[in-house]
């Protein structure tokens, strides 16, 4: 496999399992929001309840005023950052990271089968062509999806493109 080509590929692997791990984090944060929302709301509408048994007691107002202000703020950062409907689709983004793998993998393992086969009349200058205009449409194909991946963040990508630590775009130091 064309080491340009090789690259993509594992950049388009890196992409697929970050879209995904976000998606499930995101996920998992959906869920105990729900949770929380619901077993707050539970105690809060048994606060007559609580007052019967241990009477007018101050702390017990208290505490339902806090459990109000926390229904309030888990509610809020359910509305503002709506993690149950991103987390679909950033595992939509993996999955289509994922597709656009295999169209590249299929497209290089066709190329290299034709170029092994004993085409010999064909020079290695219209091969390397060939995988660099398979290298330009996954550029634009992996282009086309981060642009779509940023219509979904609300406080902007977390390392997005970036390898590990570092801060050198993945995408760039494959592209021409």
């Amino acid at each position: 496999m064309a080491p340009e080509l090789a690259g993509r590929l594992r950049h388009l692997d890196h992409e697929r399992a970050r879209c995904l791990e976000y998606a499930a984090k995101l996920s998992g944060w959906a869920m105990f929001w729900k949770i929380l929302l619901i077993a707050l709301g539970a105690l809060i509408a048994a606060q007559g309840a609580f007052v019967k048994v241990w009477g007018q007691a101050d702390w017990i107002t208290l505490l339902f005023v806090l459990f109000g202000i926390l229904t309030a703020l888990g509610s809020g950062f359910d509305a503002v950052f709506k993690p149950g409907e991103r987390s679909p689709k950033f595992a939509q983004m993996g999955f289509e990271y994922e597709r656009v793998h295999r169209e590249i993998l299929l497209e290089a393992s066709s190329l290299m089968r034709r170029a092994a086969i004993g085409n010999t009349e064909q020079p290695v200058t219209v091969l390397q062509d060939e995988i660099d205009e398979i290298a330009r449409q996954a550029d634009a194909k992996l282009d086309s999806l981060r642009e779509k991946e940023l219509t979904f963040y609300v406080t902007g990508p977390a390392r997005m493109g970036y390898a590990g630590g570092g801060r050198e775009k993945l995408w760039r130091r494959w592209s021409g």
